[in-house]
C-alpha cells in the first residue's frame, strides 16, 4: 500500500512524505498531472534522506505548454532521475493519447529517460481515469484496446478511480479487462464523513474494485491518495490523514479476508465497516 500524494501548482510536496513515513506507508505515489512546475529535487532529496520511503510512482502530464517550457522539462527530468537514481521509481504514469493536448510533447523525453539505463529502470504505464471514460458507452471496449495496446508496446496501465466517477463505471468488469497489464490503482478514501465530498455512487465503486482486485489476486500497487480539498492547487496537503489510514486498513483486510476464504480459516468479524472504503 502507497500514499496517494499530489504536488500543487508550483511543485509543492508540503509535509506529505514525512507524513506518509511516520504511517508506515510502503511508498508513495505522486500526481504531477497539474502541476505547473515539478517540484525541486533538492527540497525532495532533504526530506526523502530523512525517512526511510520509496518513490514508488508519478503521474505526468502528456504535453507542456507555456512559458519556460524548456526549464519545466528539465526540472520534471531532473526531479525523475533523483527519484529513480536513489529512492527506486518504478513507474512513470502517462497519459492516454485522448488526454494529451497541444504544447510540448514529453514522450520523447520519457522515451530517452527510460533508455538511460542508470539506476532503476522505470516501466511506462498508459494511465486511465475512470471519471473521464465512465460515461462513454462502450468503455469495457475501450479499456480492452487500451490493454491491447499496451501489451503490443510492452506497457502497465495505471487506474485512476479518484474523481466523480459515473454510476455507468462497471468496476468489476473493467479491472477484469485491464489485467494482467494493470500495476496501479489509485483511489480515494469515501467514507460518507463531513470531510468527503464524493457520492454514494463513487462510493460503491471503490469498494467493489478493492473486493474484485483481491478477488484476482492482483499484487501491483494500490494507492490511497488524499481527499480533494478547495486549495488544493495552492496549498499542499499535510499527507495522510485518518480517513486515508483508515482507508489502507480496509483495503489490507478485504486482502486478509480473501486469503482466508482461499484456505478455508475461520474469518473473524470484520472490524473496519465496508464504507471506509
Amino acid at each position: 500500500m502507497i500514499y496517494g500524494g499530489e504536488a500543487t501548482w508550483l511543485g509543492s510536496l508540503g509535509g506529505q512524505i514525512p507524513a506518509a513515513s511516520e504511517h508506515e506507508f510502503y511508498g508513495v505515489d505522486i500526481d504531477l498531472r497539474s502541476t505547473w512546475m515539478a517540484p525541486s529535487w533538492s527540497a525532495v532529496a532533504t526530506n526523502l534522506s530523512r525517512h526511510i520511503i520509496r518513490v514508488r510512482s508519478v503521474w505526468i502530464a502528456g504535453m507542456l505548454s507555456g512559458p519556460l517550457v524548456s526549464q519545466r522539462t528539465e526540472r520534471l527530468l531532473d526531479f525523475l532521475r533523483g527519484c529513480r537514481g536513489e529512492h527506486g521509481l518504478r513507474t512513470i504514469v502517462i497519459p492516454r493519447a485522448a488526454h494529451i493536448r497541444r504544447g510540448s510533447s514529453l514522450g520523447p523525453h520519457i522515451r530517452q529517460f527510460t533508455a538511460e539505463r542508470a539506476g532503476t529502470v522505470p516501466r511506462v504505464a498508459v494511465g486511465i481515469r475512470a471519471a473521464d471514460l465512465g460515461a462513454e458507452r462502450g468503455h469495457l471496449d475501450h479499456l480492452r484496446s487500451i490493454r491491447h495496446l499496451a501489451e503490443e508496446w510492452d506497457l502497465d496501465v495505471a487506474l485512476d478511480l479518484t474523481g466523480r466517477v459515473s454510476r455507468d463505471w462497471e468496476a468489476e468488469a473493467a479491472i477484469i479487462r485491464l489485467l494482467p497489464r494493470l500495476t496501479l490503482v489509485r483511489l480515494t478514501p469515501e467514507s460518507g464523513s463531513r470531510h468527503v465530498r464524493h457520492p454514494i455512487a463513487g462510493r460503491s465503486i471503490t469498494t467493489r474494485s478493492v473486493a474484485i482486485l483481491a478477488d484476482q489476486g492482483y499484487t501491483g500497487a494500490i494507492s490511497v491518495a488524499s481527499t480533494n480539498h478547495p486549495l488544493r492547487s495552492l496549498m499542499a496537503s499535510r499527507g495522510p490523514g485518518e480517513v486515508e489510514i483508515m482507508a489502507r486498513d480496509a483495503v489490507l483486510d478485504q486482502y486478509d479476508r480473501q486469503r482466508r476464504q482461499q484456505h478455508h480459516w475461520d474469518i473473524p468479524k470484520r472490524l473496519i465497516p465496508p464504507e471506509l472504503i
